[in-house]
């Protein structure tokens, strides 16, 4: 079905997009509850006013990211098949330039900052 035969012809399109929006906010609502959940347990903020002296949930992630996170990675890139000829050649030189250019790309961009905030 393309967009064309989805839109309506009777000048209804505010409706028709408001109706698509109402329907994957309704489908992505349990993720974003779970979400919040999550963030809620994370920063330890709590309805009643009490504050836990030690938040675990704190503590792990940070243990975790540290583990996962340490430094750059170093590019290792081979040929998936060893053989001869020049074709042989021919893939080798095309692994080392590749490995070559990720990491001239990872030395010359700012890459740990955005690999931390994925992590």
């Amino acid at each position: 079905m393309s967009y064309e035969s989805d839109q309506p012809d009777d000048g209804g399109i505010v409706t028709y997009w408001t109706t698509k929006l109402q329907k994957a906010a309704d489908a992505l609502k349990p993720w974003r509850e779970a979400a919040e959940r999550a963030e809620s347990d994370y920063f330890d903020d709590r309805k009643d006013g009490k504050r836990q002296l030690f938040n675990v949930f704190y503590s792990t992630v940070n243990t975790l990211q540290a583990r996962l996170y340490s430094k750059d990675p170093v590019p290792d890139v081979r040929r998936r098949f060893d053989g001869q000829g020049p074709e042989a050649a021919a893939a080798k030189e095309a692994a080392q330039m590749l490995e070559r250019a990720i990491a001239y790309t990872l030395d010359t961009t700012d890459f740990t900052p955005d690999a931390q905030r994925a992590v």
